[in-house]
């Protein structure tokens, strides 16, 4: 165990934790979410720096996007209210995104193109959402299925998404069409995170986790 934080939350659950690497200053830093309650950031020996954002909705998930072309950090939180992106530098709010219905936001990515930088988001509504990360504008909205809690979300390439979701499915989305193009059901459970990794024995692969309590690999051969 390299790092250990007692007591990070007290009495909450703790549901998403990520790394925040500046390659700039070689630090590492540790981002922690909790159930209505503040963000935190700690350093890599485990000490506290500051708290950020609001406690107004679960917090489901929390991730890092760095521009390289303007050198920022950017954490990304989704609750149940929106999705919000705060400075990775000092934790102040830079953008809200939030599309109607309200519903718990429990994943997003970023997707950079040669015009823009856009934010895809996922609910419990069954939409999927694209924004510009930088004016927080709506570009495209996509919806799936009412009953859909989708959940897990990764970017396969420029052209998919692969998202999980309660119907037990992994969930292949062309982007450009904007619909689901693919189904793939092995789970027996709401899948709760998909993941792309790179394999020596199989090359590009997917994981998927579900409430099934197993974890999948897929090959995309």
């Amino acid at each position: 165990c390299d790092v250990f934080i007692r007591n990070a939350y007290m009495t909450k659950n703790i549901f998403s934790a990520c790394l925040l690497l500046n390659e700039y200053s070689n630090h590492i830093y540790i981002v922690t979410s909790c159930v209505n309650d503040f963000m935190k950031l700690y350093d890599f020996t485990g000490k506290y720096r500051f708290t950020f954002g609001n406690r107004d909705g679960n917090t489901f998930f929390v991730n890092i996007y760095f521009d390289i072309k303007n050198k920022k950090y950017y954490i990304i939180n989704g609750n149940g209210n929106d999705v919000k992106s705060y400075y990775g530098k000092n934790g102040k709010l830079y953008n809200k995104y939030q599309g109607l219905p309200r519903s718990f936001h429990t994943g997003a990515v970023i997707y950079e193109t040669k015009i823009e930088v856009i934010l895809i988001e996922i609910d419990g509504n069954g939409y999927i959402r694209m924004w510009n990360f930088h004016n927080a504008n709506l570009i495209k909205s996509i919806y799936t299925n009412s009953f859909l809690n989708l959940r897990g979300i990764c970017l396969w390439n420029y052209k998919y998404l692969i998202i999980g979701a309660n119907d037990h499915q992994v969930k292949i989305v062309d982007i450009k069409q904007g619909k689901i193009s693919k189904n793939f059901k092995e789970h027996t459970a709401t899948i709760c995170t998909v993941e792309k990794i790179n394999s020596k024995k199989y090359g590009e692969c997917l994981l998927s986790q579900g409430m099934d309590g197993t974890i999948k690999l897929w090959s995309s051969k």
